[in-house]
């Protein structure tokens, strides 16, 4: 097996997690944020970054069954203007993992 077999096969065994939002009385399920994921959520957070933590749940959030994606496209302007910020903003952080944006654009 070549070394980025084994890279890939590594990344693919990497774990979704189970984000439970019981204000929405619902739970997500998402899998870890690839490299080109996290550069466009970084890039997007530098100029937007409200809007990216929204594009962040719209890519990433799948329904508690794992099997379909929990928001459309169409979904991002009511979840801009009609859903609750410090939700949007934990889910976000939630998905993004440990890893500071902040931290990110200081780089």
């Amino acid at each position: 097996m070549s070394v980025i077999d084994k890279a890939i096969q590594h990344f693919s065994l990497q774990e979704s997690k189970t984000i439970d939002v019981p204000e929405w009385n619902t739970t997500f399920v998402v899998k870890p944020l690839n490299l080109d994921e996290h550069r466009r959520f970084v890039e997007k957070h530098q100029n937007n970054p409200i809007e990216a933590f929204v594009d962040l749940l719209i890519m990433k959030c799948l329904t508690e069954d794992g099997n379909k994606k929990a928001f459309k496209l169409e979904d991002k302007q009511k979840l801009l203007t009609q859903a609750d910020p410090k939700i949007i903003m934990k889910l976000g952080l939630e998905i993004g993992g440990t890893s500071s944006v902040m931290d990110e654009k200081k780089n």
